[in-house]
């Protein structure tokens, strides 16, 4: 299964992402502390632990979606805005769409 992590990808700058099938690391986020990169990382795989994630498919449309065990793409559904596929990923994954806010 697909989840969300954080790494430190620069002295102040945590990336939450997730690694791709392939070993592609996927950044969704970047934070200014290492609490806040684990917050976002633990609300987008939510209560079930994750398997939902979203990508960035077109310029201007991300897709939420999971992999199948045999690393197949399975596209959910599309958005307008990375926010807005956050949200229904988080959802998906038993967040509160809404519990995320920007500080």
């Amino acid at each position: 299964m697909i989840q969300y992590t954080c790494i430190q990808s620069e002295p102040a700058l945590w990336t939450t992402g997730f690694t791709d099938p392939d070993g592609q690391w996927q950044p969704e986020s970047d934070h200014d502390s290492k609490a806040r990169g684990f917050q976002r990382t633990a609300w987008l795989n939510g209560d079930l632990g994750g398997a939902y994630v979203y990508r960035r498919t077109e310029p201007s449309l991300w897709t939420v979606g999971c992999y199948s065990p045999q690393g197949t793409w399975q596209p959910e559904s599309d958005h307008d805005s990375r926010e807005e596929a956050a949200m229904c990923t988080a959802g998906l994954n038993g967040s509160d769409p809404a519990g995320w806010t920007e500080d």
